[in-house]
């Protein structure tokens, strides 16, 4: 099918960042004698900053002050990232295929605008991409649909004319409840039950995912 309009999360999706976000996060954790904050991690994934501050503060069980952890996660973070932005195996090719049908697309991130663009920047792929919409940009979000029906009106589009690649169960939540075709690629979390019953694809691979939905052959 050519024409077709496809919004993508990014992190854990097309960049292969999540493993990293994961390891500081532990890391920071046990310099503040906490041994595995993994679930903890994993429960903020698709959130912005701003959803996610009450989870880690209840992983942390006042055993750190947040904003101190969060300080040094994010350094660690940015250390870790400095010299390379890891992409999820496939994604260039995958991308540089939709592209040669015609396909339009856009990123729709809870991280914020700047970082994003710098990331995709780096990590040479932002280049597909006609907009990149950050969760600074929304007042709400995920699983809030409000990033998708903006991220489609940049298109021209309704969420209900686009395909929506997502990896956590927040971003499928967001796109479900924006009307959009969710497909989800799971990255360190597999969906939960209650996502898996909201009917949408659930794939291994975004090429798989692609291929589910008509998008590529």
């Amino acid at each position: 099918m050519r024409g077709n309009s496809v919004l993508f999360d990014m992190d854990g999706l097309l960049l292969d960042t999540e493993r990293v976000y994961l390891a500081v996060f532990n890391e920071i954790g046990v310099g503040f004698g906490i041994a595995d904050l993994s679930d903890t991690y994993c429960a903020t994934i698709g959130l912005r900053t701003e959803e996610s501050q009450a989870i880690i503060e209840n992983g942390l069980d006042g055993r750190a002050d947040y904003d101190t952890f969060f300080a040094a996660w994010e350094h660690g973070v940015n250390q870790n990232l400095k010299s390379r932005i890891p992409v999820v195996a496939g994604v260039p090719a995958f991308l540089e295929m939709l592209k040669q049908h015609g396909t339009r697309m856009v990123v729709a991130t809870s991280t914020e605008t700047t970082k994003a663009v710098d990331h995709l920047q780096r990590a040479g792929i932002f280049g597909f991409f006609e907009a990149v919409i950050g969760g600074d940009q929304v007042t709400n979000g995920k699983p809030s649909p409000e990033i998708y029906h903006m991220a489609a009106n940049r298109l021209g589009k309704q969420p209900s004319d686009c395909f929506i690649f997502e990896d956590s169960d927040m971003g499928v939540l967001a796109a479900v409840r924006s009307k959009g075709k969710a497909v989800q690629i799971p990255d360190l979390v597999q969906p939960s039950p209650e996502t898996v019953a909201l009917g949408h694809v659930i794939a291994p691979s975004l090429l798989s995912g692609a291929r589910s939905v008509g998008l590529i052959a």
